[in-house]
């Protein structure tokens, strides 16, 4: 605020006090100002008290067939291994996941932004509401998964294998899901997939239809049997440099 106040402090010098138009935009400048910064200190406010609140459990102290709310799971410098686990609005301490085993858990409004599952085994698993932004999946092993309502903006699921897994209402967009495999039922079903890369993966058999994009990367000879809306398919020639009169 005082950057602010020190910022616009000569525009009431050099103002006449009559000069009311000036006064007032200045006023209201300050007021916005004020509660933006009140907001975000309000925010935080909160979250640290929420978290202070938090009871704290070691991984190891998890027992199988519970549901965990508003908890901080500690981080055990490991490799995990969850097994019939529910975690609701929960804060893992822990960044690195690589190599851990996710089997039969489900996750719902819990922040893995920037972690990392590289090589890890989720199966029969769920992330509902979480935010997955730049969280990196890459050579993961999905199977029967659901991936539902998520913020996967700039996720990497490159290289992973799957089986029937579904993307569902998420946001992946400039997402990396480049050379993947699939062996049955990949699912895109009303996801944001602008700016998606898809280089090298397979397309034969799955559908975009219902899904949106403006700009896509793949590759040419592997799109034989992708299924897309009569839309998506001026767009792909579009982006293929073919010109429709």
């Amino acid at each position: 605020m005082f950057i602010v106040f020190k910022k616009y402090s000569k525009i009431l010098h050099q103002s006449s006090m009559r000069d009311f138009s000036s006064i007032t935009k200045l006023y209201h400048f300050i007021k916005i100002t004020f509660i933006l910064n009140y907001d975000n200190l309000k925010d935080n406010l909160i979250k640290n008290d929420l978290e202070l609140n938090m009871e704290s459990i070691q991984p190891n102290d998890l027992i199988y067939g519970e549901t965990y709310h508003d908890s901080i799971i500690a981080d055990s410098f490991l490799p995990l291994h969850f097994d019939n686990l529910t975690f609701i609005n929960c804060t893992f301490e822990q960044t690195d996941f690589s190599h851990s085993d996710l089997l039969d858990c489900h996750f719902t409004n819990c922040d893995f932004a920037n972690c990392s599952f590289e090589e890890s085994a989720i199966y029969r698993s769920k992330f509902k509401k979480c935010r997955l932004t730049g969280t990196n999946f890459s050579e993961c092993r999905f199977k029967d998964s659901l991936i539902d309502a998520c913020d996967a903006r700039y996720a990497t699921f490159s290289f992973s294998k799957t089986t029937h897994f579904t993307f569902e209402n998420t946001n992946l967009s400039e997402s990396l899901l480049q050379q993947m495999t699939h062996h049955k039922d990949l699912i895109f079903d009303t996801c944001d997939l602008e700016g998606a890369d898809f280089t090298q993966t397979n397309l034969d058999g799955i559908n975009l239809a219902n899904s949106e994009f403006e700009q896509l990367l793949f590759s040419t000879e592997l799109m034989r049997g992708c299924s897309i809306n009569a839309g998506q398919a001026a767009i792909m020639l579009h982006l293929l440099g073919i010109q429709i009169q």
